[in-house]
C-alpha cells in the first residue's frame, strides 16, 4: 500500500475516533480525488475507525447507544455518502 493510502486511512480512522465529522469529509473528498478504492476506504478506514472506537461491542453488549457512538456514525455517514457519489 502507498504511503499516501495509508495515511489517508489513517486520517479516515481518526476522524471517526474523533468524531470529526468534517475531517471525515475532507479526508473522504481526498481519497475520492486520488482515485482510491471507496471500498478499500470503508474496510480499512472507517470500520478500522469504528473497532478502535468500541462501536461493534458496544452495540451488541448494550440495549443503548450513547450519544458519542452516534456522532461517530455521522462521520462514517457523511463519508460514504462522499463515495457513494463518486
Amino acid at each position: 500500500m502507498t504511503q499516501l493510502k495509508e495515511r489517508l486511512f489513517k486520517d479516515l480512522s481518526d476522524a471517526v475516533v474523533e468524531m470529526d465529522e468534517e475531517k471525515a469529509i475532507t479526508v473522504s473528498t481526498a481519497i475520492v480525488e486520488n482515485n482510491i478504492d471507496a471500498y478499500e476506504a470503508i474496510e480499512k478506514g472507517l470500520s478500522d475507525g469504528m473497532n478502535r472506537a468500541g462501536f461493534w461491542g458496544m452495540t451488541q453488549r448494550q440495549p443503548f447507544i450513547q450519544a458519542g457512538f452516534i456522532t461517530k456514525g455521522y462521520s462514517r455517514r457523511a463519508s460514504i455518502q462522499i463515495f457513494k457519489t463518486s
